[in-house]
């Protein structure tokens, strides 16, 4: 009954998610938060954690990257928020400012395909998987579009990498059969 006290338990429940990779579970708690008004560093800097897909506790954070985990924070609630016209900028600005950071442009990709824009999405993912050859996740969204565009093979080829990179992902097989 007391929400404070819950808003608390679900903000430490998304870190522990975050810490062991769990991502998107993370991110759903975190980005619920901020839609109901909760707003403190802490939650910028969990968003911002989630968002580069970094597993390990806030305290835990290098200093040298705390800007890097601000700026990504403040961009992953601006996507909680939907606000995209806002995210392109953030995005624009966020490469520019840290350039060849994982998951910056899986992230714009996920965004883009979100709103129906596949072929720009398709370059991002295509910009991280350049960037962040050993991650499966661009692969199979990659090869996710490529089937919903009926480019089979293509689509086949890029899931068996993302098979091949991580055997236990949902989503590459899913895509790998599926195409």
């Amino acid at each position: 009954s007391n929400s404070d006290l819950a808003d608390v338990v679900d903000y430490q429940i998304a870190v522990l998610l975050n810490l062991h990779g769990e991502f998107e579970a993370a991110n759903l708690l975190l980005s619920s938060l901020l839609k109901q008004g909760r707003k403190s560093e802490d939650l910028q800097v969990a968003m911002g954690m989630d968002f580069l897909r970094v597993p390990l506790l806030p305290s835990q954070i290098d200093l040298s990257k705390d800007a890097l985990i601000h700026d990504a924070g403040s961009l992953a609630g601006v996507l909680a928020q939907k606000r995209y016209d806002e995210a392109e900028a953030g995005f624009r600005a966020l490469l520019e400012k840290y350039p060849g950071t994982n998951f910056v442009h899986y992230a714009w990709g996920a965004a883009l395909a979100s709103q129906g824009k596949d072929d720009a999405a398709e370059a991002q993912f295509q910009e991280e998987t350049k960037l962040n050859p050993a991650s499966s996740l661009a692969y199979a969204e990659w090869a996710f579009l490529e089937s919903k565009a009926g480019r089979y093979s293509e689509a086949i080829a890029i899931s068996q990498k993302a098979v091949e990179l991580s055997g236990n992902s949902f989503m590459a097989h899913y895509v790998l059969g599926n195409s």
